[in-house]
């Protein structure tokens, strides 16, 4: 029996799961799809062994005296399932539904496989693999998809399929002590970096914390090679690289859409400096705040080099455990769950070129819908010289489906607009497609129509709804409400604001987010014979109480 501490990293990603046990939002999860023959007791018996060859498959978290240890099993049987399906969707089905499922963290194995196939797809089949982050991290995708394929080509071949693949607990049991004195060295450090976190960028619209609530919405750009060859050539040029370049690209944008300028980055660090790191499944990488200031103003190339400048700042205390430095910031107090908004992930991985046998395979990566940061940017670089993929992944708190897919293409637009001038003024660069802009300035503009003078604004809204009753009138993030709902709502408060004493003349502030409530408030005004002051909720306290007092306004209708 083998007992170990559990290291800095993994016993954060311990307590950050307790804190949400029903949530898979320390899951990952890949499907390895096999074109051709294959033998699949054969890659049973190569799922075994790989089990027994990866020190992490094999162990489980215990309690001891109060904390936590994993022991390393001696014999484990690799749980797997086998499936059979009629179609892919329902193997897509399957696999998405399993990746929800939140992995008892003690006295059990943390991951699963299995072996699906579909009877539309017979020359296909799919290993399924999910695991969580304390045994691996995201590298670790393709670290399992070419050793399982290695020790399975090797039993196809009548080979001796190796056995001494690099083991974790060796990496962290010769790893320097994180002693107190760099603890606090870190602590102290970040402290000082990031005592004024800036304003946030993307404020929550709805949901109570990490873990729960709505699932985020994923949408996917493909940047084409060209593109992204032309950002690798700029970013080397302003003495990055790809990675500082794109992540450039994305701070200037945001700064943009959101009107901010500064603004900190969450940046996963590999942490895996030799072959045999680089060649161990196991959790190394851990997620480096990365802030970034300045206006645009400033050149592209400028940007760069910042980034780079404060990456190699921040860089010499990145062992302190993010989650550690949550706490330590006492976000709590602030309402944030996270220290970055935004976390961007660059992921160059091999995954071409793999064959189980003479089948070759690709990867599918699920991405989690469960995290804890705002917005999560993917870059995967996965093939040589083909297209790279963007995955933009959206907290359900702090988005809406429609400002997703527009964000991404006015994003898609903006990378391409910037790629193809790099001297353009910083706050100058398109970000508005084509067909947006055409929309605003040109379909949304005609609008003639001949109108009797003599009725409101709110009269008319009552006879369009007596007209259409059950017709979508606004869509918002709670639903679509219908004109009959709209005019009913707004009949009952305005009969409750002339009982308050509104009349003609009588001036009703109106401070509101974008909503049905929004409108149901406007036309109540409206129809009691009143006149609404608009005042943005987002305004500061001290701003809108002199709005207020200024305008002289008899009644505030408000959220709270």
């Amino acid at each position: 029996m083998t007992i170990s501490n559990l290291s800095e990293v993994q016993a954060e990603l311990f307590i950050e799961q307790s804190l949400a046990p029903t949530s898979p939002l320390n899951n990952f999860a890949a499907a390895y799809h096999v074109e051709g023959a294959v033998d699949e007791g054969m890659l049973l018996r190569a799922i075994d062994l790989t089990v027994a060859a990866t020190d992490m498959l094999r162990i489980v978290v215990r309690e001891r005296d109060g904390g936590q240890v994993q022991e390393l099993l001696a014999d484990v049987t690799a749980p797997v399932e086998v499936h059979r399906m009629e179609s892919d969707t329902q193997v897509q089905e399957w696999m998405a539904a399993d990746y929800q499922r939140p992995f008892r963290m003690v006295d059990t194995l943390l991951y699963r496989f299995a072996v699906l196939r579909a009877d539309s797809s017979p020359g296909k089949l799919i290993l399924y693999f999910t695991f969580h982050h304390l045994i691996a991290d995201g590298w670790c995708v393709s670290v399992m998809l070419k050793r399982l394929a290695e020790i399975y080509s090797a039993l196809a071949a009548g080979d001796a399929p190796r056995a001494d693949y690099p083991a974790y607990l060796d990496f962290i049991a010769g790893k320097p002590a994180y002693q107190a004195a760099d603890i606090e060295r870190d602590a102290a450090f970040w402290a000082g970096h990031l005592a004024e976190l800036p304003p946030e960028a993307f404020p929550r619209r709805h949901g109570d914390g990490f873990g729960r609530g709505a699932e985020a919405t994923i949408v996917n750009l493909e940047i084409s090679n060209e593109r992204f060859e032309r950002f690798a050539s700029r970013g080397k040029s302003a003495g990055g690289s790809a990675p500082w370049a794109l992540m450039a690209a994305m701070y200037v944008f945001f700064a943009r859409l959101q009107g901010v300028d500064d603004m900190v980055m969450g940046v996963p660090m590999l942490n895996r400096d030799s072959a045999a790191e680089l060649d161990t499944v196991g959790v190394l990488t851990n997620i480096l705040p990365v802030r970034i200031k300045g206006g645009l103003e400033r050149s592209f190339d400028d940007v760069v080099r910042a980034i780079s400048r404060e990456v190699r700042q921040v860089y010499r205390h990145r062992r302190l455990p993010i989650t550690a430095l949550n706490r330590q910031l006492n976000l709590a107090r602030t309402g944030r769950d996270q220290v970055f908004e935004i976390a961007f992930s660059y992921m160059r991985q091999a995954h071409d070129g793999v064959t189980f046998g003479a089948a070759p395979a690709h990867t599918q990566l699920f991405l989690n819908r469960h995290q804890r940061s705002a917005l999560q940017i993917y870059v995967r670089e996965w093939t040589r010289g083909g297209p790279v993929q963007l995955d933009l992944v959206c907290g359900a708190p702090h988005f809406d489906g429609i400002a997703v897919e527009r964000m991404a293409q006015r994003l898609d637009t903006f990378l391409d607009s910037l790629s193809s001038d790099w001297t353009q003024q910083l706050d100058q660069i398109p970000v508005m497609p084509a067909s947006e802009r055409a929309q605003l300035l040109t379909q949304w503009n005609q609008s003639a129509a001949i109108t009797p003078n003599e009725r409101c604004l709110h009269t008319l809204f009552s006879e369009q709804a007596a007209r259409t009753p059950d017709a979508v009138a606004l869509i918002d993030a709670a639903g679509q409400t219908s004109y009959a709902d709209l005019d009913r709502r707004s009949n009952q408060l305005a009969h409750r604001l002339q009982a308050l004493g509104v009349k003609p003349d009588t001036l009703v502030a109106v401070s509101l987010e974008r909503s049905s409530a929004l409108a149901v408030a406007v036309l109540a005004v409206l129809k009691a014979g009143g006149a609404y002051l608009p005042l943005d909720p987002s305004y500061p306290a001290e701003r809108l109480a002199y709005m207020l007092d200024d305008s002289g306004a008899a009644l505030a209708l408000t959220s709270s």
